[in-house]
């Protein structure tokens, strides 16, 4: 009793001596090592939890800056972290509370050990393996994410004794220990954060616990969460390297690699912004493994998971990944520059079957989902950053137009996957206010008649559509008797009269119909209702001379670059305020006094109507004046065979105003 009570005075003695004295803690500090590791081997639950909390106070002092030069002191230091991590994993009793007070003992004292500037002070490597490894055990074998347990408001004092606690429980044990590890690699710069990873891949390697992904994913984001800032990209390069490594030999190739994506996939999509990535060769890298994973499921992009196949947790893992690429912007055009380097991946005008040892048609049905996914995450971004932009996604249409040939591809599939995808681009980046409701997508290559009708009725939709939005009554009652005159002789295609489109060839809808539409839109007409009764014109154009000018412009893909970003027709940007009302015609006799706020109101710069007025009308100008012509006549069988016909007809086709 006396022994015990002196081990217990000693230890007040050492906590006092180290809170005064601590400036001269190096002159003793292998002494305090050496009392507490002796008191430890008594095996006594309070001496333990006394010189635990000892160490607890030493660390808060101790600078680590004998560690490595005595050469006594570091092994005796060390040989406590052992200890302590023993005490993480305490298994020497069937006392359920003995239990849980010496693993609190041990934890604590390893949080004390990382919170200390001896963590970095000596050998780090040797200091991470034996902290670290205790602490991965416990979060193995908790049934909450380790990231979760890291981000709770729980605060745990590391200086309450275990003894007597109330609040003790297997919860605290878990919580301490995850908010442990992430002070751990708080702390880790560049090299050590490899180091720091070296523990954990091998303990999941060694307990095979790769698939389910439950603790490398929660791990993986519990370190993304901790890493300074400048450090977090790092941590994709590293998974990425990891799963570059894999060894297709490996009994558990498969586990590794959907576990890596799994990881990759939860860091990407994380909303946490991995400054210094390097998007454009992490997009490539993915891309290649996306590749690699194709060749694994026996050439097969996966899309279905009913047979729980690794292959689609891969493949569907891959292509969310490079869609988390668009989820953050690190730089300027960073958007289209990701959709721009998958847009060329799909190697548009490639002519054989195969590419990279892929059928054509698998190769772009994975990289079709990219794009998709870049799409959808660009527009969840906008969502998040609580912006309230005319338009809610930032990809360039301009970076789509060299895909848009996929729309006359022969694989029916890659026909339908591509408009689906470019349909839910379109509907994202529609303007709120327009309120145009695209069909279902149209799934198909319009052929002979068919696409002749086709491409005219949507001429006349779009005119519709602006005549509705901009209220040019003119414009509606023209282009809506169009519609009727076509509609009374079968010239008006059954795809804008039915929004239940599953059909793959556009002939299946009207299989009898061999009419040629030979009603066209006259486009001297319609330039003259914009410009005369439409809200186009710009405030400075009070006689629409300019607008009639731009309208009337012929239109190629040199156009813009000729006359630059003036050219372009422009409507304001605040579409709420600015809708077309009912004014008086201007005219160069009347006078109207208004002030700043009126004159913006009633003033709607003209600029973008004309890429579809146009870039629509040349389409129907010169491609259906050319099918009216003796090209292609009354008789079904000169009709156009395909849409690649037609679209060498636009560029070179006649420039005639009427039809």
């Amino acid at each position: 009793m006396i022994g015990y009570r002196n081990n217990h005075v000693t230890l007040d003695i050492l906590k006092s001596l180290i809170q005064s004295c601590h400036r001269d803690l190096n002159l003793f500090s292998k002494y305090v090592a050496k009392v507490i590791e002796l008191i430890l081997e008594t095996n006594d639950t309070e001496l333990v939890d006394h010189a635990c909390q000892v160490f607890v106070v030493f660390t808060e002092y101790h600078d680590g800056s004998t560690l490595g030069v005595d050469s006594d002191f570091t092994h005796d230091y060390e040989t406590l972290l052992k200890k302590f991590a023993g005490f993480c994993s305490f298994e020497s009793s069937s006392d359920d509370l003995l239990r849980l007070q010496m693993r609190y003992n041990g934890h604590r004292t390893l949080q004390a050990a990382v919170i200390s500037s001896a963590l970095q002070a000596s050998d780090f490597k040797t200091q991470l393996e034996l902290i670290l490894n205790p602490l991965i055990i416990t979060l193995s074998n908790t049934k909450n994410p380790a990231d979760a347990l890291a981000q709770s408001n729980e605060n745990i004092d590391i200086r309450e004794s275990a003894v007597n606690n109330e609040n003790l429980n297997a919860h605290t044990i878990d919580v301490l220990a995850a908010k442990t590890c992430a002070l751990l690699f708080g702390k880790a710069n560049g090299v050590a954060l490899r180091q720091s990873l070296v523990p954990i891949f091998s303990y999941v390697d060694n307990k095979q616990k790769w698939w389910p992904p439950n603790l490398v994913v929660s791990m993986m984001k519990l370190v993304l969460h901790s890493l300074q800032p400048q450090y977090s990209y790092l941590l994709v390069s590293e998974l990425i390297q990891q799963f570059d490594n894999t060894q297709s030999e490996s009994s558990d190739y498969l586990e590794k690699r959907a576990s890596f994506v799994s990881a990759l996939d939860a860091i990407l999509n994380a909303n946490v912004s991995l400054v210094g990535i390097s998007v454009l060769e992490v997009l490539n890298s993915l891309f290649a493994q996306l590749i690699q994973s194709l060749h694994d499921s026996n050439k097969k992009f996966m899309t279905s998971k009913d047979d729980n196949s690794l292959h689609y947790f891969i493949h569907q893992g891959l292509v969310q990944s490079i869609g988390g690429l668009a989820s953050q912007t690190y730089y300027v055009n960073q958007l289209n520059d990701i959709t721009s380097s998958i847009v060329s991946k799909l190697r548009i005008n490639h002519a054989d079957t195969t590419i990279e040892g892929l059928s054509i048609v698998e190769y772009r049905r994975a990289t079709i989902q990219c794009l998709q996914h870049v799409v959808v995450c660009s527009a969840k971004k906008s969502e998040r950053e609580g912006d309230a932009p005319v338009y809610n996604h930032s990809i360039s249409l301009d970076t789509l137009i060299p895909a848009l040939g996929l729309l006359l591809d022969t694989a029916s599939e890659t026909r339908i996957e591509f408009a689906e995808m470019l349909t839910y681009y379109l509907e994202e980046t529609a303007e709120d206010d327009i309120g145009l409701n695209i069909p279902s997508p149209i799934k198909t290559v319009i052929k002979g008649t068919a696409r002749q009708r086709a491409a005219a009725a949507l001429v006349v939709e779009w005119l519709l559509t602006i005549a509705e939005f901009y209220r040019i009554d003119s414009l509606h009652e023209y282009a809506e008797g169009i519609k009727q005159e076509r509609l009374k002789h079968d010239e008006y295609s059954t795809v804008f009269m039915t929004n239940d489109l599953t059909v793959s060839e556009f002939e299946q809808l009207e299989p009898e119909n061999r009419n040629i539409v030979d009603r066209f839109v006259d486009q001297a007409v319609v330039v003259e209702m914009l410009s005369k009764d439409g809200p186009l014109r710009d405030q400075d154009d009070v006689e629409g001379i300019d607008l009639v000018s731009k309208l009337n412009a012929q239109w190629d893909v040199n156009t813009e670059d000729k006359h630059g970003s003036t050219f372009r027709i422009r409507t304001s940007r605040n579409l709420s305020d600015l809708k077309a009302k009912l004014v008086t015609s201007w005219s160069s006799g009347t006078e109207m006094t208004l002030n700043d706020s009126e004159k913006n109101k009633q003033t709607i710069n003209v600029e973008n109507l004309k890429e579809v007025l146009v870039g629509q009308m040349q389409t129907e100008v010169v491609g259906l004046d050319v099918m009216s012509s003796s090209y292609l006549s009354k008789n079904p069988s000169e009709a156009f065979t395909d849409m690649s016909s037609l679209l060498e007809s636009i560029t070179s086709g006649h420039n005639e105003t009427s039809f």
